[in-house]
């Protein structure tokens, strides 16, 4: 009977001693699936992180190379006049037609420097030059030449062939004097010698043909 009792008395205490381990083996597992979760998530942030830094890598290049570019120093010649029709001897309409080159001149280069895309150059100073090279549009590697003495990248020259009083056609080239290749070019015909035909002959070229994609930058 004593050893009976005995056995008895030690029977709680070795049932609290089960709860004890299943009650550690409970945080155990606890702490376990905390840590899991804890891994998980570090993973994700890794891998979440691991994909967003390239990005913004890319992106602040992009930034820094956008901020570094610049618009091209640009001279923008005087348009000049290719004049195949018969000779009218007329000084009042050599006069009207020097004064629309110099109306369509002065708009062509108001619509390229309120672009944005270009630094305008002044031309002025080498005037006398370009004027003794003329017409530019039949030299042979002058608008090279132009450029470089006026620190300019590129050159905008034109020309308006006249082959009657109704019937023109403007010619626009963008050129790079870095290597004397052509980036942009234009040509329109227009109907009727006004200042109206001229200008809205300019506007369209500029607008759908120069303008149409950016024109090369620097850095």
């Amino acid at each position: 009977m004593a050893s009976l009792s005995s056995w008895c008395r030690r029977l709680p205490r070795q049932s609290d001693l089960a709860q004890q381990i299943i009650d550690e083996r409970k945080l155990r597992t606890r702490a376990l699936v905390q840590s899991e979760m804890a891994c998980d998530r570090f993973i994700s942030i890794m891998l979440r992180e691991a994909n967003v830094w390239p990005v913004l890598v890319l992106v602040s290049l992009l930034l820094a190379s956008a901020a570094m570019a610049r618009p091209a120093r640009t001279a923008i010649l005087e348009i000049e006049l290719l004049d195949m029709s018969q000779p009218s001897g007329d000084r009042g309409l050599e006069a009207e037609q020097a004064r629309r080159l110099g109306l369509a001149s002065t708009e062509l280069r108001r619509l390229l420097a309120e672009s944005g895309q270009i630094t305008p150059v002044d031309i002025a100073p080498q005037a006398t030059a370009i004027q003794d090279k003329s017409p530019v549009f039949k030299c042979n590697g002058c608008i090279e030449e132009i450029g470089k003495s006026l620190g300019a990248e590129l050159v905008v020259s034109g020309y308006v062939q006249k082959t009657s009083n109704l019937i023109l056609s403007f010619v626009l080239t963008v050129t790079d004097i870095a290597d004397g290749k052509i980036v942009r070019g234009a040509q329109v015909d227009i109907r009727g010698n006004t200042d109206e035909t001229w200008l809205r002959g300019i506007r369209w070229m500029v607008k759908n043909r120069l303008l149409a994609e950016p024109l090369p930058e620097r850095s």
